[in-house]
């Protein structure tokens, strides 16, 4: 199949862990062999036909980008494709490469913070999640259009959107991972529910203050004889 800009077909297919994905392109002034596309920093040359192909891309990375680097008349142009998944066993449509500016690929991620809690089942917070560039700069790359992978490793303690709202469920303690461009971030979640305090999904055990007596004071009299 080919598309009216640049990239594209792509086939997924099942190869231990990851799956092949390729391309057929027109027209070729865009992607030929001059070009180099790289998918989660596995690269492949694009052939004169403007195809090509890249075995074994992991299919459990959730959104993921295809990215092109040509040399046209000297210069170097480059390109990314939208968001897509690599789905097993199954057919990708990947999305054409646009070329013109680039979003900058993330050195890391972060939470602004390794640990939270919530209060309550049904309680949610919204995470922030960072994005930092290796020009110092950094960036809000919370919301799903911005193709970050949230999450969590137990959803019957806690679930999570695809624009990183949390939602507790039961106590307990619970991971929340995020991953984006080949950077990944987490934060350990905490819901306290019933009373439970300590994340361990039993309620808190009461107990009686401890009562400390007064000391009574005493008055003391007497006299001492001695024999002569």
């Amino acid at each position: 199949m080919t598309t009216k800009f640049v990239t594209c077909f792509a086939a997924a297919l099942a190869v231990s862990s990851g799956s092949f994905v390729w391309a057929q392109t027109a027209p070729a002034q865009q992607l030929n062999k001059d070009c180099v596309v790289s998918v989660l920093n596995r690269t492949v040359q694009v052939s004169e036909r403007g195809t090509w192909v890249l075995p074994n891309v992991p299919s459990t990375q959730g959104q993921i980008r295809a990215r092109a680097t040509c040399v046209a008349n000297g210069q170097t142009i480059s390109g990314q494709s939208e968001y897509f998944s690599v789905i097993n066993n199954g057919n990708v449509d990947v999305p054409n490469i646009q070329f013109g500016s680039l979003e900058q690929i993330p050195q890391t991620l972060s939470f602004g913070e390794t640990t939270t809690s919530m209060a309550g089942a049904g309680s949610t917070r919204q995470l922030v999640l960072t994005a930092h560039y290796a020009d110092g700069t950094s960036s809000d790359v919370t919301a799903a259009s911005h193709g970050p992978n949230y999450s969590s490793s137990n959803v019957s303690i806690a679930s999570v959107t695809a624009n990183g709202r949390v939602t507790g469920v039961a106590s307990g303690n619970v991971l929340i991972s995020a991953r984006k461009d080949g950077a990944s971030a987490m934060i350990l979640v905490t819901v306290v529910t019933s009373g439970d305090m300590d994340g361990d999904g039993l309620p808190a055990v009461t107990r009686p203050p401890v009562v400390v007596p007064k000391p009574v004071a005493y008055n003391v009299s007497g006299s001492s004889r001695f024999a002569g």
